[in-house]
């Protein structure tokens, strides 16, 4: 975890020249003293999730990063919820500043917004009963 988390780190210096294209006037986020970050809560772990201590808040590995931008940046990170597929939606409509929500660079994209290098690689697998002999590969 520690060796994940200073790889996060590490990212920041990339991450921080997207943040200052999308926000439109980035000496607005620090005059309001906050970046808006865009995330759908409903996608579940370890992303972004409703707090099981109080729903109102939101935990998870995305909240970890943003809370390091607002240090980084001196201003707060403040969560703004939205349905995943709607998010370039809400960047494009300046309801956030950046989205920290697991999206993946591809050409169409990177036609109307700047990103930063990968901060989360993850992979799928199918999982089957050991009983069930239907899958073999």
């Amino acid at each position: 975890m520690r060796a994940s988390f200073a790889v996060v780190l590490a990212t920041l210096a990339s991450v921080l020249s997207p943040v200052r294209a999308l926000a439109d006037d980035f000496d607005d986020v620090h005059k309001s003293q906050r970046i808006l970050w865009g995330g759908d809560q409903e996608g579940g772990g370890p992303l972004v999730f409703p707090s099981p201590r109080d729903p109102r808040l939101v935990e998870g590995f995305e909240v970890d990063i943003a809370n390091r931008f607002g240090e980084y940046l001196q201003v707060k990170a403040e969560f703004t919820q939205g349905q995943w597929d709607r998010q370039p939606d809400m960047l494009k409509a300046k309801k956030i500043h950046i989205i920290l929500n697991g999206y993946e660079w591809n050409p169409v994209r990177a036609e109307t917004m700047e990103s930063s290098i990968p901060y989360y690689v993850y992979g799928l697998q199918l999982l089957a009963r050991k009983d069930d002999g239907t899958l073999t590969s």
